[in-house]
Parts: structure tokens; C-alpha cells; sequence
């Protein structure tokens, strides 16, 4: 039996924080918040999970802010 899609999952989210581990190594918290928080959203780090799915990943990420929007201009 194959493996599940939740184990690839896991397996890509242990392999993202070893990158960033690496990346990151010796920065300071300040640097790190600043890094974080001007540098990196959302969609970045959800797409680095979802690359090992290629084309078989959709991204969602803003679409209930999109759909909310298009919602209320609505008469």
C-alpha cells in the first residue's frame, strides 16, 4: 500500500522547517519578526507545502475575502 496524502504532508512540512532552520541560523528573534512579518505571507508558506503536489494542489488562500466582496456589491 502506498502512502497517504497526510504523510506527504507532514514529510513537506518537516522538510520546510529544516530549510528555514538552516536559513535562518543565528538570526536573532527581532530579525527573525522582522523577516516574518515583511517578508513572508501566508501564500508563500502555503505554497512551499503544496509544490511536492504540483498540479493536483489549488490554492484558496484570500478567495472567502473575494467571495465576500463580490457578495455584498450584489443588489
Amino acid at each position: 500500500m502506498g502512502s497517504t496524502i497526510d504523510q506527504y504532508i507532514v514529510a513537506n512540512c518537516l522538510y520546510t522547517i529544516d530549510e528555514f532552520n538552516i536559513l535562518y541560523r543565528g538570526w536573532d528573534k527581532p530579525e527573525l519578526k522582522i523577516e516574518a512579518d515583511e517578508k513572508f505571507n501566508e501564500m508563500d508558506i502555503t505554497v512551499r507545502i503544496g509544490y511536492s503536489f504540483k498540479q493536483n494542489a489549488h490554492y484558496t488562500v484570500g478567495e472567502s475575502a473575494r467571495i465576500k466582496k463580490s457578495t455584498e456589491n450584489k443588489p
